[in-house]
């Protein structure tokens, strides 16, 4: 998926003392088509081998003597060429790069493919002893990933004097999924309280991603075959611009025998109900929220893996508009990082 590919690195380089000033030194690391070396060494850890810093621009950063500590800020993959390099950087202070705006257009749906790579930034105290520098930084992303999977499908659910069974297709495929509200624009660093970049109903940052699928596990667990993804959001304490997931379960109205039971043919198969179709069932799964006591914040954060589990345990809304609305069995939230080593030497000029 992508998720840890690294094509690009900009490098910044800071005294201790001025992260908050315009960087001293910049250097872009450039991956496309082997133009630098960048050596895997373990699972989603890399070490660049390149000359990062010409020793006479070191004591702009380091200071003077043999060894010292400076600060560097990496923004990865970043998509855009405004980015301060060079011998200008100007607005190349910490706090300005966070600032910086990537916007995505996710794929979905069956034309859905994997994004070429993901934004993201981190920051490190890095040493340096005579002409080597070292340190690790580790990235984190500017969005996060969200799934969903389907735990069990109850065998049948009534509705008055009617009865339904799922009509999930041999392999799940009638279910449909859709994501709403997820946020396509973000500064690098965005904090989801950050009021300035949040869901605006009148901006165009947030769009919904349809045509999920799923694909058949064990029993009657379904699983998202395809993730999706969306940069921080938060939607406060109204619905309005609420980000969510639809769920969309066709069920099947079937014959019953006098006790109420399912009746079925001599394969054990339910028969549907002389006249009638699957209708689809309608299904609202909140996201991303985490409770604080009495304060529930309604928000999607940087850099989470939301896996979503849900039971199906009763018929939806028969109209998408009123969807029923099914909490989580359980939301178990991840944070992941990737590891670059800032480099093992750097060469004299």
């Amino acid at each position: 998926l992508n998720e840890n590919k690294l094509v690009s690195l900009d490098c910044y380089f800071y005294p201790t003392t001025g992260t908050g000033d315009d960087a001293k030194w910049h250097y872009r690391v450039e991956l496309k088509d082997g133009a630098e070396r960048l050596d895997t060494q373990t699972p989603g850890v890399y070490t660049i081998e390149n000359e990062l810093m010409p020793t006479g621009e070191m004591s702009n950063v380091f200071g003077s003597g043999a060894n010292g500590s400076g600060v560097l800020y990496v923004i990865a993959n970043y998509p855009n060429d405004d980015l301060p390099s060079g011998s200008n950087l100007t607005g190349s202070s910490i706090a300005d790069l966070k600032q910086k705006i990537v916007t995505t257009v996710w794929s979905q749906g069956v034309n859905w493919q994997a994004q070429s790579s993901f934004v993201m930034d981190g920051q490190v105290t890095v040493n340096k002893s005579g002409t080597n520098i070292t340190g690790t930084v580790e990235l984190i992303r500017s969005a996060a990933k969200i799934e969903l999977t389907i735990s069990s499908v109850e065998a049948s659910a009534k509705n008055g004097d009617k009865v339904y069974v799922p009509a999930l297709g041999e392999n799940g495929e009638t279910i449909g999924l859709t994501m709403h509200q997820a946020a396509t624009q973000s500064q690098i660093a965005n904090d989801w309280k950050n009021s300035a970049l949040t869901y605006n109903a009148d901006a165009n940052s947030h769009i919904s991603l349809a045509g999920y699928t799923f694909q058949k596990g064990a029993g009657t667990t379904y699983t998202q075959i395809n993730p999706f993804y969306s940069y921080p959001t938060h939607w406060g304490a109204g619905p309005s611009g609420e980000t969510y997931l639809l769920l969309v379960v066709p069920w099947q109205e079937v014959e019953t025998n006098a006790d109420g039971s399912v009746k079925v043919d001599d394969n054990g198969v339910a028969i549907p109900k002389e006249g009638t179709k699957p209708q689809s069932c309608y299904y609202e799964i909140p996201i991303g929220k985490l409770s604080d006591g009495n304060v529930i914040s309604e928000h999607i954060e940087r850099n989470r893996h939301y896996q979503i589990s849900i039971n199906i345990g009763t018929l939806g809304s028969f109209v998408e508009e009123k969807p029923v609305t099914l909490e989580e069995a359980e939301e178990p939230v991840a944070e992941e990082t990737v590891a670059v080593a800032e480099p093992e030497e750097v060469k004299e000029e």
